[in-house]
C-alpha cells in the first residue's frame, strides 16, 4: 500500500466510508454520509481532493466511477499517529502520554490493560 497524504479532517470522513466498504461510487459515498448534512457537490469536491493527492484510486463500472482507498485504515491511523507526534510532541512518547494519563479518567480496567501493554513491551512482545 501507499503512504497516505496529508488530508483534512472531513477527507478523513471519506476515508472512514470506503475502509468500511470500497469500492463505492459517489452516490454511495453521498449517502453514507447524509448525517453530515454536507452537500452532494462538497462530497464529490472531497473526493476529488482525495484522488490528485493519491488517497483514492477508482475504477470505472458502467457509466460510474467506483473509489477504492489506496491505503489501509491501519496505515493511516498509523500515518497520523506518527505525523501527530511528531508536530505536537516533538516526537516524544512519554510526555504525550503523561499528558493523556493526567487529563483523562481512566477506568483501572484500563490503566491494567495500559500495565499490561507496557509490559509487553518492555519484553519485546509488542
Amino acid at each position: 500500500m501507499g503512504k497516505l497524504p496529508k488530508i483534512s479532517d472531513a477527507e478523513w470522513e471519506v476515508m472512514k466510508v470506503l475502509w468500511e466498504r470500497a469500492p463505492q461510487s459517489a452516490n454511495e459515498i453521498v449517502e453514507a454520509l447524509a448525517a453530515r448534512q454536507w452537500s452532494p457537490a462538497t462530497v464529490r469536491t472531497l473526493i476529488t481532493r482525495l484522488v490528485q493527492k493519491g488517497a483514492l484510486s477508482f475504477e470505472k463500472a458502467g457509466r460510474e466511477y467506483l473509489y477504492l482507498p489506496v491505503v489501509t485504515r491501519e496505515e493511516g491511523i498509523r500515518q497520523e499517529r506518527r505525523s501527530f507526534l511528531r508536530r505536537v510532541y516533538d516526537g516524544a512518547v512519554e510526555p504525550m502520554l503523561a499528558g493523556l494519563l493526567d487529563e483523562e479518567d481512566l477506568s483501572a480496567e484500563e490503566l491494567e490493560a495500559l500495565h499490561r501493554l507496557l509490559d509487553e513491551k518492555r519484553k519485546g512482545q509488542r
